[in-house]
């Protein structure tokens, strides 16, 4: 029997001292984080909070963030695919970092039939490109292959936390 296919989530989590950038894109953030902007020269920005640079680093608006050279490396060694990156400038530090951003993609979520708090979520496995990082249609989530998963748990994980979505608590407004 073929083992069935397991995804995970990636979750930003915010520790104490943490630097968090500030958010100044000329674009809605959503479509800087689905790949919908692409940028030609570096998005500048300055931390507003905390000073901590760990290998990830938020902005402020909640969706994008930023992956040290050193975990670039980690993705590109391993030959992970469905993210791409952009350049960024950090005021006041040398520290290289990029611009995080899925390419990958799934169809949309499946809708749960009664509205209120469900665990898991799921998707049509086929309608996956494949990628090791992707996000299903119409939402900002950040899904995992199991692959992924084991390359970032092998690492040393900062402030990150993968979970299989299977196990997620999620809101659901029923069908419509």
């Amino acid at each position: 029997m073929e083992k069935e296919l397991e995804f995970y989530s990636l979750f930003l989590v915010q520790k104490n001292k943490e630097a968090v950038l500030k958010s100044n894109f000329s674009s809605d953030f959503f479509d800087v984080f689905s790949d919908k902007v692409n940028f030609e020269i570096p998005a500048k920005t300055k931390i507003v909070l905390g000073k901590t640079m760990y290998n990830k680093i938020d902005f402020n608006d909640g969706i994008n963030f930023v992956i040290s050279d050193k975990f670039f490396q980690i993705l590109t060694k391993n030959k992970l695919t469905g993210w791409k990156t952009y350049p960024v400038e950090i005021e006041n530090t040398d520290k290289k970092y990029y611009g995080f951003q899925i390419i990958g993609k799934s169809g949309p979520l499946k809708e749960k039939k009664q509205q209120g708090f469900h665990i898991g979520y799921e998707f049509d496995k086929s309608s996956w490109d494949g990628t090791d990082f992707f996000s299903p249609k119409n939402t900002h989530l950040r899904f995992l292959s199991e692959k992924a998963k084991d390359v970032l748990n092998c690492g040393k994980k900062t402030n990150i936390e993968i979970e299989n979505i299977k196990k997620i608590e999620n809101y659901s407004f029923g069908e419509e």
